[in-house]
């Protein structure tokens, strides 16, 4: 928790007006310039900030929460410089000050504006409506990333689960038989929360889902980067390929590719062209675990693909199936005082020890990849021509020098020697529509992919970070409020916090950084964007205030005599 002061604010706000989120949330809250109305008494970006700075104090995500740090935790000047209080001749009980009305507008605003759930709303209104909030919410994480970080093109894939705070009444059956949901959120849902191993299948949650990447990089935060928040009964795969192309049509992306992309079981489960090829189109390669009803053995011009990796065909039967561990990391042995957890870590040893000695076993039988990622065109040589194996159908490997050093591989059977096959070409170009679902760069299960896919953790340090009663408590009752826009929003409004914080960590621990200001991340070429003053004239963003008031924030008592 941070202590609420008006340098904090200040910083907030710049950060804020630096993200390019605000032009957007004008274009949404007013979307035709002519409709007039009264003007506002503060400018959405101090609105904004109000609702970052709650939640980075925290206290929750409510309305009565930015309130007060407008309010009461700012300094009375500022509240007057920012439009908070008008000054009045008299006493401070006649000073006008704004009320909760003031924060409450805008957000029943963007509800109204954004509303997806009318059946009257034609398909293509709601679709506009559905792609102008993500956009939203992804704005205002990825304006709040560092712009040292500003793509690296490395994320991690995953979905949490946002119980809603107004619980459901009923459930009932209408006269279609099917199942409606009483409750003061009409459009919450009952969903899978993510199965795990102490959970399996059995732990159903009533709410939301928020799909998000985040950033995955050595000695990088967990800075969520873009965002898209569903009904808790809406699957993932089509929310992360939306997000995977705005991230890669945002502006500060567009002259970079897409490097990896690290995805849990669930979103490989669907259909490749849903989830595989419009992502691998991005130039992304993709690193998943495997659902275990994708699994199998599919034979390709004589290559045996097992889970989507290519092997010898003469791989012996007892080879060909790997079970994978009840759990993919072992962590640390617990303690003596939890034998029931001593002997779940102890079986998911045994577990890791019985698999590495089967990929082990298993590896000079891998065909080796001349050419491509995991995934579209790529090119296969056997294993006995790269000096990895010796095989008799290759009578020349079997006079290697050191053939006794080497695995003598077992010649397939007849029938798997394809003519024009593995067997009896240097090479062979494999397609994408060949085993796409399970296709990837290391053989699933193997020590190297077991190594790459662990990076995924890295968005499961994210939600507990964000979940932590510590940081932005984004559990059951870190809003009152209900419906999508209004979670969607609150839920990027803690993406931004937590962004904001860890990089404040991560500036603290590296003071070697030369410019400070790096933590603000402009959406042009330019460092910031042109906004209107009162006066109605173009004004750029103050770099230059910005860092002085960084510097105010992470160091307000200087040394005079430095």
């Amino acid at each position: 928790m941070m202590s609420i002061n008006g340098k904090l604010f200040m910083w907030v706000l710049a950060v804020v007006r630096a993200s390019g989120v605000i032009p957007l949330l004008e274009a949404v809250l007013k979307p035709d310039p002519r409709l007039g109305g009264a003007p506002r008494r503060f400018g959405l970006d101090v609105w904004l900030a109000a609702f970052v700075v709650a939640v980075m104090s925290g206290m929750g995500a409510y309305e009565t929460r930015a309130l007060q740090v407008l309010t009461e935790d700012l300094p009375r000047s500022l509240q007057v410089a920012l439009g908070v209080r008008r000054e009045r001749a008299g006493s401070d009980e006649d000073a006008d000050i704004i009320t909760i009305r003031q924060i409450r507008e805008p957000l029943a605003r963007l509800a109204k504006n954004l509303n997806q759930s009318d059946p009257a709303l034609p398909a293509a209104v709601r679709e506009h409506r559905r792609r102008t909030l993500q956009k939203l919410a992804s704005t205002m994480a990825s304006g709040t990333v560092p712009e040292l970080f500003g793509f690296l093109g490395v994320w991690a894939l995953d979905h949490t689960p946002l119980p809603a705070w107004a619980r459901p009444w009923a459930k009932y059956k209408d006269n279609d038989g099917n199942d409606r949901i009483v409750s003061a959120d009409q459009e919450a849902r009952w969903g899978h929360a993510t199965p795990t191993f102490q959970t399996g299948n059995n732990q159903w949650v009533f709410g939301y889902r928020a799909n998000t990447y985040t950033i995955v990089g050595d000695d990088v935060p967990a800075f969520i980067e873009a965002v898209e928040v569903r009904p808790a009964n809406v699957g993932g795969a089509e929310p992360s390929v939306r997000l995977g192309q705005w991230l890669a049509n945002h502006p500060t992306n567009v002259e970079n590719t897409f490097t990896k992309i690290y995805a849990d079981r669930e979103y490989p489960h669907s259909l490749p062209e849903n989830w595989h090829h419009p992502l691998r189109a991005l130039g992304a390669e993709l690193v998943f675990d495997i659902n275990e009803l994708d699994m199998g053995i599919e034979h390709y011009r004589g290559m045996m693909f097992i889970n989507g990796y290519p092997f010898c065909p003469g791989l012996p039967v007892h080879l060909q199936v790997v079970n994978r561990p009840d759990r993919l990391t072992q962590g640390e042995r617990p303690g003596d005082d939890d034998p029931d957890a001593q002997a779940m870590w102890d079986n998911v040893r045994k577990q890791h020890e019985e698999l590495r000695s089967l990929t082990e076993a298993r590896r000079p039988y891998e065909l080796v990849r001349l050419s491509g990622n995991g995934a579209g065109k790529e090119r296969f040589m056997c294993q006995a021509l790269k000096h990895h194996a010796a095989c008799p159908l290759r009578a020349f490997t079997m006079q290697y020098p050191d053939v006794d050093k080497l695995t003598i591989v077992e010649p397939p059977p007849a029938h798997l020697r394809v003519e024009e096959g593995i067997c009896f070409r240097k090479s062979i170009t494999v397609y994408d529509d060949v085993s796409p679902k399970t296709r990837q760069r290391h053989p699933w299960l193997s020590a190297p992919w077991l190594k790459d896919y662990r990076n995924r953790t890295t968005v499961e340090r994210s939600y507990a970070s964000v979940k932590s009663s510590a940081n932005e408590r984004v559990s059951r009752g870190w809003i009152q409020l209900h419906g999508l826009v209004n979670v969607t929003f609150m839920f990027a409004v803690s993406a931004m916090s937590q962004n904001l914080r860890l990089a404040i960590k991560y500036i603290a621990d590296h003071p070697d950084i030369a410019d400070p200001c790096v933590i603000l991340r402009g959406p042009a070429a330019f460092f910031g964007h042109e906004e209107l003053n009162e006066a109605g004239e173009m004004e750029l963003y103050d770099k230059a205030g910005a860092i002085a008031l960084y510097n105010k924030l992470v160091n307000p008592d200087p040394d005079p005599t430095a």
